[in-house]
């Protein structure tokens, strides 16, 4: 039997994020809001009312409202293959390395 694990504050990044809701911010720039549409190893694809964005993971503070909590992460978290940042997450979960 598959256990589920929900998404929460403790364990967002092992989980996909394509589709959550975000506000971005970044140094030097004004706050960004939209839906996830893609990921690659360095950037987010943001999707916007009538555009999408380019955001580098490095540069930029992700806000999710999780459960109705506001939830604060640093993209240097986000860092990596999507598949390999999950993986990670299940290994550490079932002892395995």
């Amino acid at each position: 039997m598959i256990k589920r694990i929900q998404i929460n504050q403790e364990n967002l990044t092992a989980h996909e994020v394509i589709g959550q809701k975000v506000r971005v911010k970044r140094k030097g720039s004004k706050e960004i809001k939209g839906k996830l549409v893609n990921e690659t190893m360095h950037t987010f694809l943001l999707e916007q009312k009538n555009n999408e964005k380019i955001i580098p993971k490095k540069e930029s503070v992700l806000i999710f409202s999780i459960n109705g909590k506001k939830t604060v992460i640093d993209g240097k978290n986000f860092v990596g293959k999507p598949e390999d940042r999950i993986k990670l997450f299940w290994r550490k979960q079932h002892g395995k390395k």
